[in-house]
């Protein structure tokens, strides 16, 4: 009994600083993110009328069916890859989003790599980075048992903008 009396002031110290050091480290330190998600239905084809459907929207990033194959559009497994590629994503980097960061609308390709600053390196080299930080924020995520649906995710790091992102993925 006389030690825990001698220790008291270590014991009851001790968590009052990593009670402060914890509640210090989430209200200052960490930067707070923000995910946002949508949901797809995916529209059922007929087997017979593969042009019909998803048909459009693959077609406009490239994909296409030779007249006599059954390329099954309706699977839900192709909006990644849609999503993934490289036409999706550069039609993606030119729309406009609003940031408080900048408080005013800048293309994402902006957003992603030099700000409202001038760029100092070639379009190239732009659409190669932000390309990469698109993907990185932008998931897209193929829920078990559900088979019609699918999720879009977005990361950022304020509410606002990884809404609009959501949103502006599920028109493109």
């Amino acid at each position: 009994m006389l030690i825990l009396t001698e220790q008291i002031k270590v014991i009851l110290i001790i968590p009052f600083i990593f009670l402060f050091l914890a509640v210090t480290n989430e209200k200052f330190i960490k930067e707070p993110i923000f995910i946002s998600t949508g949901t797809i239905l995916v529209p059922e084809i007929d087997a017979g009328n593969v042009s019909s459907g998803l048909m459009g929207l693959a077609s406009q990033f490239g994909l296409s069916s030779s007249g006599g194959s059954s390329l099954d559009l309706s699977d839900r497994s192709l909006f990644p890859e849609l999503i993934r590629s490289r036409y999706f994503l550069e039609r993606m980097l030119m729309k406009k989003f609003y940031t408080e960061k900048y408080n005013k609308e800048l293309s994402l390709l902006s957003i992603y790599t030099h700000g409202d600053k001038p760029p100092t390196v070639g379009i190239d080299t732009l659409i190669s980075n932000a390309v990469s930080v698109l993907q990185e924020n932008l998931t897209f995520i193929l829920p078990g048992g559900l088979d019609h649906f699918s999720v879009v995710q977005a990361i950022a790091k304020e509410p606002i903008f990884a809404k609009n992102l959501v949103d502006s993925t599920i028109s493109e």
